[in-house]
């Protein structure tokens, strides 16, 4: 059994080792992207890609896990493996994404390009989340410089930063409406915030539609750093003694941030859609509380020449104070309006 488990993750190491070393430059004729173009795509959502090598003998290979490939455009952004994310925008006739994709590998560099349209199909994700704060940065360690040129006495370690508040939720008002030429549900979302309008579109809102404003997320406290160790007694040359060092105290760690505040969305649907309310949901949950940083540990006080610790050795650092859990947003029920030319703002 234990053969068979190392055969396997040999066999796993030799083909993930392949995938990122084995295709060599100079024998690639073309690197393309290949896409499903079932797949949907739409503001908001994820699509998959591939990119391809083929190979002088006709062979094609996947280069898409190698690290010298580079995919990006103008409204999206890489996320996760192999997945793009289509960006909100404040273009509502945007409908087609230039995708510029590369592979380098020493000498050799290949580009291409390569496009999507919007089929405005799938769940409509409309996000506009609060950004999650930023974790605290750890007490600074001790360096060498610092250790030769201080006392007999161990330094306190370096307290670790608070972590960031994450930002609130939005106050979002949204229109949903059908387009009796384009037979496209229409949703128009405008932000209170920022005063900035946003649009999306879907083949029906079956496909469903949700709204995140949830508070963004409280940033971790920074752990202390260590307390440093008093030094050991010593006997000069000229015969004079150097006691022993105290050990230094441990630092503190930093507090957690708190989460953001839920936000509020008011969705309004031309009643002509009204059975298909069911459909739209919204998230506006508080942001999780950030956790504390830990204490940093305490320095031990330094020995004496004949082995015996006269000395006390430092305070161990207190852990940070944890963030609060922000509020959840205000529920608004979906309202139905009669008015095609209802205005959000």
């Amino acid at each position: 059994m234990k053969f068979l488990i190392i055969l396997l993750m040999s066999i796993f190491i030799t083909a993930t080792s392949f995938a990122q070393f084995g295709v060599k430059a100079k024998k690639i004729n073309e690197v393309f992207l290949k896409l499903d173009r079932k797949q949907s795509f739409n503001k908001g959502s994820k699509f998959k890609y591939t990119i391809c090598a083929r190979m002088k003998n006709g062979k094609i290979k996947d280069l898409s896990n190698n690290s010298g490939v580079i995919i990006s455009g103008e409204g999206v952004e890489k996320r996760g493996r192999n997945e793009i994310l289509i960006l909100k925008s404040n273009d509502c006739s945007k409908e087609n994404y230039i995708l510029n994709y590369s592979f380098t590998k020493g000498d050799y560099s290949f580009r291409g390009k390569d496009s999507i349209q919007l089929n405005y199909q799938g769940r409509v994700l409309c996000n506009f989340s609060g950004i999650d704060g930023k974790d605290g940065i750890d007490g600074k360690k001790e360096n060498m410089i610092e250790r030769s040129i201080r006392g007999r006495d161990g330094d306190d370690g370096y307290q670790g930063k608070n972590g960031e508040d994450g930002n609130s939720g939005p106050y979002l008002k949204a229109f949903v409406r059908k387009d009796s030429l384009s037979d496209l549900i229409l949703i128009d979302v405008f932000n209170l915030d920022n005063n900035q309008l946003y649009c999306y579109k879907t083949t029906s809102l079956r496909n469903g539609l949700t709204f995140f404003v949830n508070g963004g997320k409280g940033g971790h406290g920074g752990n202390g750093s260590a307390g440093q160790d008093g030094r050991n007694e010593v006997e000069k040359n000229n015969g004079k003694i150097k006691r022993s060092g105290k050990g230094g105290d441990g630092g503190h760690g930093g507090s957690g941030g708190n989460g953001g505040i839920g936000g509020v969305v008011e969705v309004y649907v031309h009643e002509g859609l009204e059975s298909e309310t069911n459909k739209i949901v919204i998230q506006n949950h508080g942001g999780e509380a950030g956790r504390p940083g830990k204490g940093g540990a305490a320095g031990e006080a330094g020995k004496n020449i004949d082995g015996s610790v006269s000395q006390q050795n430092g305070l161990s650092g207190i852990t940070g104070t944890e963030g609060l859990k922000g509020m959840n947003g205000e529920d608004k029920k979906i309202q139905l309006v009669k008015d095609l030319n209802f205005k959000l703002f």
